[in-house]
């Protein structure tokens, strides 16, 4: 007969999780478009299945998928105009 050990119980965390905030206008418009996909996300992009680096740091093969979601990407053309600066 197996006997398992009952698992140790979880301590809390120390302190709560910062909450989400999200990017400002200004803050998309500076970043630098995907090389893969074009767009603006701030995980891994979307459209690229496998990516493979040269021992160098370069990229070597890049393997897209045929399909890809792009509901999670954000298309700069899509964003609101910058307001106008005030003086």
């Amino acid at each position: 007969m197996i006997r398992f050990r009952k698992p140790a119980p979880v301590p809390p965390p120390e302190s709560e999780p910062e909450p989400y905030d999200p990017p400002t206008l200004t803050a998309l418009y500076a970043q630098t478009p995907c090389i893969h996909c074009g767009g603006l996300h701030a995980i891994a992009c979307p459209r690229v299945k496998r990516i493979r680096f040269r021992t160098d740091g370069g990229l070597e093969e890049v393997e897209f998928w045929a399909d890809w979601p792009t509901d999670r990407v954000i298309w700069k053309e899509d964003l609101p105009a910058l307001p106008e600066a005030t003086p």
